[in-house]
């Protein structure tokens, strides 16, 4: 089973001499993460958390693995991750990550299927599939009319022109020639 992973914040630079690296996260923390991730390759390496403080707006971490300035550089300016079944319990978030699969209905018309979710910069967004055509929306909690689990159904409300603005158009991608 494949793990997926989501962005959560990004390592500014090192600080000090003993590895310890600054991060910014994306959102208010819940419960600190035992470990984060970094992605080499397309790779998700994870780094056990030796100890964490805050430091003025960011944190200080330092990593059971990073004992050196010279081996924390290569995590400096990098997004960190975690894997997505911990985003909930390890983050305030107005994400409801098990939506996937949940018909969307806005103004009590379906509009569509949540088929994925994509972060662009820090923007969540949910992809909607309706018919042959996708959408992106901003997973936003002023968006959130109601989530109903048991039917998987959640209820929107945003403007019209997010529609026709955020759509995937496949068409106007040109095929790969051999």
């Amino acid at each position: 089973m494949d793990i997926k992973f989501i962005a959560v914040g990004k390592s500014l630079k090192t600080k000090g001499v003993k590895g310890e690296v600054l991060v910014d996260f994306y959102y208010p923390i819940l419960q600190m993460p035992k470990s984060l991730f970094y992605r080499f390759d397309n790779q998700f390496k994870p780094f056990l958390v030796k100890s964490v403080i805050p430091y003025e707006q960011i944190w200080l971490f330092q990593f059971e693995s990073i004992n050196s300035k010279e081996s924390a550089v290569k995590l400096s300016d990098r997004e960190v991750y975690i894997p997505e079944r911990n985003m909930e319990q390890n983050f305030k978030t107005p994400i409801p990550w098990d939506t996937l699969g949940f018909q969307v209905y806005r103004k009590g018309e379906l509009s569509g299927i949540i088929s994925e979710f994509q972060t662009i910069a820090t923007q969540n967004l949910w992809i909607i599939h309706h018919h042959d055509e996708s959408y992106m929306i901003p997973i936003h909690e002023d968006f959130i009319v109601e989530i109903n689990r048991e039917t998987k159904q959640i209820y929107l409300d945003f403007p019209e022109e997010l529609i026709s603005l955020n759509q995937l158009n496949f068409q106007d991608i040109p095929d790969d020639e051999d």
